[in-house]
């Protein structure tokens, strides 16, 4: 992709060609990186033009395209969806690949390895980090980071190898094109088991100490009933039944659910100020931001000495704390909304406390032989 300037314009134009034909013009933006993806969202326009004329019959004879199967994703998939920036990059990168004249009838297993080794192959490049931009607003030091970074075998199934697979599914039970048949687990790289750690009592106590008044009710229903913040954030007034106890919120992927409220909860949403239409604001009446929220947990955090606990582990702990409390596996599954109980069998782990705790019920009763506890020994020292 590249995008230029026409002196006396603050605009970038784009100019490109596609089976002969020329598509120019301005994308209307002033920032480089928003117009390479207005080129993007233009180049994928052009390409689903050619591939609409085949399906109405007027190029039969010819396999699809990888570029034009992904247009017609993008049009009909890609474009509705929450984050579509992220699935027009991974579009642009696998027809960068493939090469825009590639069939998708001959993308293999052993087309997917290279591409797999491909992107693997790359590295991150943390501009802000290179250029010192990064520093701690209090001190003004840049934190010793990496500029450049190997990919994690999670972002390259995200980027390139799960996005391949949807389209190459939407081109078979869609478009109806014939594909390879492919075990895609071979090219799944393996990704590190998502950490699941919890908040403890006395750390709990800490951190809302440390908190600005505003974020402590915040956090209590996040611990509470495993929320998110995103979901939190984005609550209304307008979203809370006072007469079922109850919550609508916004998940995932816009997907909409309804949480029950515990009293308690209930009880702390009841004495939030009324500034505006959502739950959780600031003194002005805006809307408390995400990137304000995290900015405030961190920094409690640290004030209370405790490191590598994000808010997002709130949610573990409602789940932890929950199944703790009922041993109901289903019941953590309903409160965290997940749709593949896989995703709630995380939960069941033990730590040492939920062990020794075990064991101490599971002591001998006064019926039982006693026994005495053994003296340590002296070691004797042999040799000089």
């Amino acid at each position: 992709m590249s995008v230029y300037k026409h002196e006396g314009t603050p605009f970038w134009h784009y100019d490109f060609q596609y089976r002969g034909q020329r598509f120019h013009g301005s994308t209307g933006k002033t920032a480089r990186a928003a117009a390479q993806r207005v080129e993007a969202e233009e180049r994928q326009k052009a390409i689903a033009g050619f591939a609409v004329a085949r399906q109405d019959g007027r190029r039969k004879g010819r396999p699809m395209t990888i570029a034009e199967a992904a247009a017609l994703y993008w049009e009909q998939v890609g474009r509705p969806q929450k984050r579509p920036d992220q699935v027009l990059w991974s579009l642009d990168w696998l027809t960068s690949y493939f090469g825009d004249d590639a069939a998708i009838s001959d993308i293999d297993g052993a087309a997917i390895s290279r591409m797999v080794a491909k992107r693997r192959g790359e590295r991150v490049d943390n501009v802000a980090v290179r250029r010192g931009l990064k520093r701690d607003r209090k001190t003004g030091v840049a934190r010793e980071r990496k500029p450049i970074r190997d990919l994690s075998p999670a972002r390259v199934n995200r980027s390139v190898t799960e996005p391949l697979r949807k389209l190459l599914y939407f081109a078979r039970d869609t478009l109806g094109q014939p594909i390879q048949p492919i075990k895609w687990k071979k090219y799944l790289l393996k990704e590190p088991e998502e950490r699941i750690r919890t908040m403890k009592t006395e750390q709990e106590d800490l951190i809302v100490a440390a908190l600005p008044e505003k974020y402590r009710a915040l956090v209590f229903v996040a611990r509470r009933i495993g929320l998110r913040a995103f979901e939190l954030l984005k609550a209304k007034w307008s979203d809370v039944d006072w007469a079922t106890l109850t919550i609508e919120i916004e998940g995932k992927g816009g997907s909409r659910a309804t949480v029950p409220l515990p009293t308690d909860v209930r009880d702390a949403l009841w004495a939030l100020p009324r500034r505006g239409e959502r739950l959780f604001t600031h003194e002005d009446g805006g809307a408390v931001t995400y990137s304000a929220a995290a900015s405030a947990w961190k920094r409690a955090c640290a004030k209370a000495g405790v490191a590598e606990l994000h808010f997002h582990d709130l949610r573990h702990t409602a789940g932890t704390d929950l199944l703790r409390q009922t041993g109901n596996l289903k019941l953590v599954q309903k409160l965290l909304r997940h749709r593949d109980i896989r995703s709630t069998l995380r939960y069941a782990h033990a730590d040492d406390a939920d062990l020794r705790e075990a064991l101490e019920r599971g002591k001998p009763d006064e019926k039982s032989p006693k026994f005495e506890a053994i003296p340590a020994q002296p070691i004797e020292k042999t040799g000089p």
